[in-house]
């Protein structure tokens, strides 16, 4: 939490900031960082392609000095130990200052290696907005099976549809799932469209476990969003992050796992931006789990990350977690 006006999340101030960290027995810990122009030049320089690997590093020293005077410092030393066991690790970040979500906390740098935390290979960094709750599942239980929904638009651009749908169904094939393509591919999707099918698989009975959503991001005001279709042929619309959660919070309830194949999807834009990102305002409205991209998405990513993923989770019956660490 931050030191200063703790209970907003968003009263961020572009100077030094002293955050606290609760610590096992209750206490805090403080530590400051220096948020300078030269820190935003870093988090910007980050998102474009070959990039300087000196700035990589640089931030992730900053992440490590950050830490060093509180207790994480102690949790990172055990991440890199337990790994180094061959142990599987969850570090799951938590923040009531929504700034903090801006960092990549997945380049904080070991102090011996100077190796960067999320580059080990069985180390999982996640992100949770606290006070939040998954909305219950329903049905429940589900019927065995459950439906993936793949739903992609082109309107901001060219994507690899083709090549995704082939590894989801590759992957259900080995798994023995159903993907009937006429029925859980959806083509030159809009808002409405996407609404109207997943409101007909609720009412038949038919649920959707997963909504895999392929698009362009594109900068909505001060904020990103996923560009759709829009209603009129040929129309491109830019829908924000709390378009979306208003959207697509009644179906929380059936839709467990939203996977966004798309560039800044969990990108939180200008620091103090009350929307965040569209990954977390879907987290934030009771979807169990968001995959989303923080920076650019490479074509070749967004399908290993396609083959990967769905490959653990249907042909091979992973966690989301182990799913992941593997992508």
């Amino acid at each position: 939490a931050r030191a200063q006006q703790a209970g907003d999340p968003f009263a961020f101030r572009f100077e030094p900031q002293s955050y606290l960290l609760r610590t096992e027995g209750g206490g805090f810990e403080s530590s400051e960082l220096p948020w300078t122009v030269s820190l935003l030049s870093d988090l910007a320089a980050l998102q474009k392609p070959g990039l300087d690997r000196v700035i990589v590093q640089r931030v992730g020293e900053l992440l490590r000095r950050f830490v060093s005077p509180i207790d994480m410092v102690q949790i990172e030393s055990r991440c890199v130990a337990a790994s180094r066991a061959g142990q599987q690790v969850i570090l799951t970040i938590r923040s009531a200052a929504a700034e903090l979500y801006a960092l990549p906390w997945e380049l904080l740098t070991d102090k011996g290696s100077g190796q960067h935390l999320g580059a080990l290979p069985s180390v999982l960094i996640r992100y949770e907005w606290p006070q939040t709750h998954t909305v219950a599942e329903s049905p429940s239980p589900r019927p065995e099976g459950g439906r993936i929904l793949f739903a992609w638009s082109a309107t901001g651009g060219a994507v690899p549809a083709n090549e995704q749908v082939q590894a989801i169904r590759s992957a259900c094939e080995s798994g023995f799932l159903p993907f009937d393509e006429d029925h859980d591919v959806l083509p030159n999707v809009s808002c409405e469209r996407l609404v109207a099918t997943l409101e007909a698989a609720k009412a038949k009975g038919q649920p959707i476990s997963v909504l895999h959503l392929l698009c362009h991001g594109g900068a909505s005001g001060s904020t990103f969003g996923l560009v759709l279709n829009g209603n009129s042929d040929g129309e491109s619309v830019v829908v924000d992050a709390g378009t979306l959660r208003q959207l697509l919070a009644p179906f929380a309830d059936m839709v467990r796992l939203v996977v966004l194949s798309a560039c800044d999807s969990g990108n939180v834009g200008p620091l103090g931006n009350q929307l965040g990102s569209v990954a977390q305002a879907l987290h934030r409205a009771g979807f169990c789990s968001v995959i989303a991209s923080r920076y650019p998405l490479a074509v070749a990513a967004s399908i290993k990350l396609t083959e990967t993923l769905y490959r653990g989770l249907v042909a091979e019956n992973q966690s989301l977690e182990q799913a992941l660490l593997a992508v």
